[in-house]
């Protein structure tokens, strides 16, 4: 699968070397992603006076989320891949 190879420098995937029962496994799945831009939210203070200061306003905001899951039962038999 090229999705999961090692193509990908951003991916990273951990597997138990002792697998015992691999009928089904826990899955536990962390995403995360980054938000460029270049638009500002520039507050203005009861001084009429901005938040952020001129010379930041061309450079890029940056921000990340982080959202993850945990998946009990993963099946790892062939209906898996209905």
């Amino acid at each position: 699968m090229k999705f999961l190879g090692k193509q990908r420098p951003n991916f990273q995937r951990y597997q138990p070397s002792a697998i015992a029962d691999v009928e089904y496994l826990p899955m536990n799945l962390s995403l995360t992603l980054k938000v460029e831009t270049n638009i500002k939210l520039n507050l203005i203070n009861n001084d009429k006076k901005a938040m952020i200061e001129e010379e930041y306003l061309s450079s890029p905001e940056i921000h990340f989320l982080l959202m993850e899951t945990v998946t009990d039962k993963y099946d790892m038999g062939l209906k898996a891949f209905k």
